[in-house]
């Protein structure tokens, strides 16, 4: 077996081991009302500052990464962002000022797929077997993958007297002395002949990076939780306001969150949904 096929198994592995749903520990979360709490997501925080042992490595490396990791946690619930979003954050995305944390996400929106009618040029849906214009059959071969434009920036501004800015202002500190380049959230390398470990500055972490950070705190964890279970949280507390809660999380659609209120036992007759 050749080294591309090793890296593409080792890949595929993972997509299968980090679905939302596939773990047990995941899916007992899952199948809660509310999976997490504020409460919850500090106390995590909070452990993972007081476990020493959680890293096998000395001070002060030991004590970095498990700030980093908090604060890792902070951001995630906080922001309701995607993994990609996070892992791109860069030093100078983040400022306080005005007694605000604020930080500029790079939101890339999804890829799409639709029938193109060769008449008339127009999108149709998947399941579409004629054109809505005018009415040509459209097959398998009318599918056309459409890819989003560049990344829109968005700032989202949180107050300095949050529950969980002091997390990210820890780690903001102990990585702005490593430098004012490059991203927050650098992956850890290491020199393996001389066993040194140092941040990659100028590199982004990746996924499997990030999935077994999480692993190592709890197998329960994965990147998307935090946003499912803190889009479900906002539900509750905004009394099933979709709009705003999709504002929050930057979702493209309120479908999904229109799904979350739904198993929360909201629907469209509810008093909730009448001012939207």
């Amino acid at each position: 077996m050749n080294k591309m096929n090793i890296i593409q198994d080792h890949k595929e592995d993972y997509r299968k081991r980090t679905g939302f749903f596939k773990k047990e520990e995941t899916r007992a979360l899952r199948d809660k009302p509310y999976p997490l709490s504020p409460e919850d997501v500090k106390k995590l925080c909070d452990v993972i500052l007081k476990t020493p042992k959680l890293y096998k490595l000395s001070d002060p490396l030991n004590s970095q990464l498990r700030v980093r990791d908090s604060a890792l946690i902070a951001m995630f619930w906080m922001f309701l962002k995607r993994r990609v979003e996070i892992l791109g954050v860069k030093m100078n995305d983040i400022s306080f000022s005005e007694g605000r944390l604020s930080v500029a996400f790079y939101v890339q929106k999804k890829s799409k797929r639709f029938k193109v009618c060769a008449k008339c040029n127009k999108k149709s849906s998947l399941d579409s077997e004629f054109c809505k214009y005018c009415a040509i059959p459209l097959d398998d071969s009318t599918i056309k993958t459409f890819k989003p434009s560049s990344p829109v920036k968005v700032i989202k501004r949180k107050l300095i007297t949050n529950l969980f800015v002091p997390y990210i202002t820890m780690w903001y500190k102990i990585r702005a002395s490593l430098g004012k380049e490059g991203y927050l959230f650098p992956p850890l390398r290491v020199l393996k002949d001389e066993k040194i470990y140092h941040f990659d500055t100028n590199a982004k972490m990746s996924g499997i990076n990030l999935y077994k950070i999480f692993q190592r705190i709890h197998p329960a964890l994965n990147a998307h939780l935090f946003r499912y279970a803190g889009t479900k949280w906002l539900l509750k507390v905004t009394k099933g306001d979709i709009r705003t809660v999709q504002r929050a999380g930057d979702w493209a659609s309120p479908a999904p969150i229109e799904n979350y209120a739904k198993s929360l036992g909201l629907t469209r007759e509810d008093e909730v949904f009448e001012k939207i």
